[in-house]
C-alpha cells in the first residue's frame, strides 16, 4: 500500500509502530490511520503517541469499520468454526471510536461510508471466507465445500447475497 501511494501522491509516507513513533513532539500537520487501529494492541497508547507528534492544529483521521461490517458474510462461517467471538467490541471501531479519541481531543467528528456488497457468484466469496484468518484455521477441504455448497444455496433461493458494509472515518482535532 505504501509503494502505491508513493507512485501517486507527493508525500512521505512511512510504516511502523503506532504505539512508538520515532518523531518528535509536534512534528506533522496531519496523521492518517486507514482501517489499522484495531490491530494494534494498546490503542490508547497508540492514540497519545499519535497526538503528541501532531501539531497543534494538526489533524487525526482514522478510518475504520463498525461493528456489523460484512456481518452476514462472516455469519456463513459462525457454523463451521468453535472460535468465538467473530468480533471484538474492546478494538477500535465506529461504535466506540470516538470515545478512544476524545481522551486525546478536543474535536472528534464521525463520517459514514453507507454501501452495500451485492454477491451474485459464490465462488469468489468462499475463497475470501476461506482466505481470513478464521478461515485458514478452521476450514479444511470438506468444510470449504460445505461452506460453497451453502452459499450456492442460498444464491439459487434468493438470486443474491446482499452484505453490509459498516464503514466510516473519524476526523480529530
Amino acid at each position: 500500500m505504501i509503494e502505491t501511494a508513493r507512485a501517486n501522491v507527493a508525500a512521505q509516507f512511512t510504516q511502523m509502530d503506532a504505539q512508538t513513533l520515532p518523531f518528535p513532539t509536534v512534528y506533522y500537520d496531519a496523521v492518517i490511520a486507514n482501517h489499522m487501529l484495531y490491530h494494534v494492541p494498546d490503542i490508547p497508547r497508540a492514540i497519545r503517541e499519535i497526538r503528541r507528534v501532531l501539531k497543534p492544529r494538526g489533524k487525526f483521521h482514522a478510518a475504520t469499520n463498525g461493528e456489523n461490517h460484512l456481518r452476514e458474510l462472516f455469519a456463513f462461517l459462525e457454523p463451521l468454526i468453535v472460535e468465538r467471538p467473530l468480533h471484538d467490541g474492546a478494538r477500535f471501531s465506529l461504535e466506540n471510536g470516538r470515545a478512544f479519541l476524545a481522551a486525546h481531543f478536543d474535536r472528534v467528528e464521525r463520517d459514514d461510508f453507507e454501501d452495500a456488497l451485492i454477491v451474485t457468484e459464490a465462488e469468489p466469496m468462499g475463497a475470501f471466507l476461506a482466505s481470513t484468518r478464521l478461515g485458514k484455521k478452521f476450514l479444511d477441504a470438506a468444510k470449504r465445500a460445505q461452506l460453497r455448497a451453502q452459499i450456492q444455496d442460498r444464491l439459487a433461493r434468493e438470486g443474491v447475497i446482499r452484505i453490509t458494509k459498516s464503514v466510516g472515518m473519524f476526523s480529530a482535532q
